[in-house]
């Protein structure tokens, strides 16, 4: 299930962008742990 999660993501422009916005939001009081951010954008890069 992962990997064709990924294979999806994988061209689409969410893939740069999303992991940006995320942690942008997070920086801004977001209650999303970053790491979780951080290792799936290692994954989807």
């Amino acid at each position: 299930m992962f990997e064709t999660l990924l294979k999806s993501f994988q061209h689409s422009p969410l893939s740069l962008w999303g992991p940006f916005f995320v942690l942008l939001l997070c920086g801004l009081g977001l209650p999303v742990p970053e790491d979780i951010v951080l290792v799936t954008a290692g994954a989807l890069a």
